[in-house]
């Protein structure tokens, strides 16, 4: 099942144009920019009360085999600002629980977990397996 680009409310989505992410807010002319990426939206998740976005972006790469670069975004959507961006060398998984950002990521061949606290700003683990 692919994410929605759309808030459940309507509100809020997330567009890209070329190699731009821009938050559009209903009623609102004009977009907010987020960030250059170079990659494609990949995921988006919103939470309950839409104050955050959660997205990944990776390359268009159709070679399952080869490193796929991926970036996971946390976008305060009432301060308007990116308040934390992982990357890792292959594609990042996430899921949001409560005021819980819990995601996977590998570098240099090395996986880790990590759980992140949105509300609070605060990375509680960040786990090498």
């Amino acid at each position: 099942r692919r994410s929605s680009l759309i808030s459940p409310s309507g509100n809020f989505g997330i567009t890209q144009t070329a190699d731009s992410v821009f938050l559009s807010i209903a009623g609102v002319e004009g977009k907010v920019f987020i960030d250059s990426t170079g990659s494609k939206i990949n995921k988006v998740k919103w939470n309950t009360d839409e104050s955050f976005v959660f997205f990944t972006t990776n390359p268009a790469n159709k070679d399952k085999l080869k490193k796929m670069p991926s970036t996971i975004y946390v976008y305060d959507i009432v301060n308007q600002k990116t308040v934390k961006k992982w990357e890792g060398e292959y594609k990042m998984n996430f899921i949001i629980v409560n005021e819980l950002l819990i995601f996977d990521t590998s570098f240099n061949n090395r996986s880790a977990i990590g759980v992140y606290n949105y509300k609070k700003n605060e990375t509680c683990i960040h786990k090498k397996i």
